[in-house]
């Protein structure tokens, strides 16, 4: 039996009013592990993790500037330790029309903004591994 860091599992997409959207994130968001991968569209949701307390130790703290919390810990697991994509929906992922991510739809954000975004997560990804070393 292997065992693993971090898992993420699937989820049903709904409206405020839980009427379904989409049966699976994972299909509509392309999702898969690689830093890459999740840098370009994030496949990490928050509501969708379970990590052992052992992540705690190099996630945080969270860093100061744009880096939203569970982008930060499914890439930190992805280099440091083991995830596992768990393909079965476990949840409803309610979506309204006050949601400030904007998963499973797409980003009315500037390429700019988008890019520069990107370029802080992996600032401070760097930052964090070097400060490690």
């Amino acid at each position: 039996m292997k065992f693993y860091d971090l898992v993420l599992s699937d989820c049903a997409v709904t409206d405020s009013n839980l009427n379904l959207l989409h049966n699976s994130y994972f299909k509509v968001n392309g999702s898969r592990k690689g830093i890459g991968r999740n840098l370009y569209r994030n496949s990490y949701l928050g509501c969708c993790m379970a990590f052992r307390r052992s992540v705690l130790s190099y996630v945080l703290p969270f860093p100061e500037t744009l880096v939203p919390h569970d982008v930060w810990i499914g890439l930190n697991v992805e280099i440091r330790g083991s995830v596992l994509f768990l393909e079965r929906p476990t949840l409803y992922y309610r979506r309204h029309d006050s949601n400030l991510s904007t998963s499973s739809s797409e980003s009315s954000n500037s390429v700019v903004f988008r890019m520069y975004y990107r370029m802080m997560i992996v600032f401070n990804l760097i930052k964090r591994w070097y400060a490690e070393k």
